[in-house]
């Protein structure tokens, strides 16, 4: 599993201090992941509480180096208040919104 993310950090071309956002994050693993590989900065949206509660909980035990990386919300991510901020943040906004549709490719290809 590891090696898909390292490649698809590579696809996504992140390196450290990139910013991004992971709409419909599930609990996270897949951006812990990249935030381990590639040193960027990344915000997850998902819609379930008890989800960004499981993320929040997992990430606790990581070192303050990831915990600085790592942010988590809950919400509509077609509908956020914060939704301006995470894409300012962002690269590039298409990039960002097209990042769970290209893992789930590359992953289950």
């Amino acid at each position: 599993m590891g090696e898909v993310e390292k490649h698809f950090g590579t696809l996504l071309a992140l390196k450290p201090g990139s910013r991004v956002a992971d709409l419909g994050m599930g609990i996270g693993g897949p951006m812990r992941r990249l935030v381990e590989f590639t040193g960027s900065y990344i915000t997850g949206v998902t819609i379930c509480q008890y989800q960004v509660n499981r993320a929040k909980t997992i990430t606790a035990g990581l070192t303050d180096w990831m915990k600085e990386r790592l942010n988590y919300l809950v919400g509509d991510y077609n509908n956020l208040p914060e939704q301006e901020t995470i894409f300012q943040a962002s690269r590039d906004p298409i990039q960002t919104v097209l990042i769970e549709i290209t893992y789930v490719l590359i992953f289950y290809s």
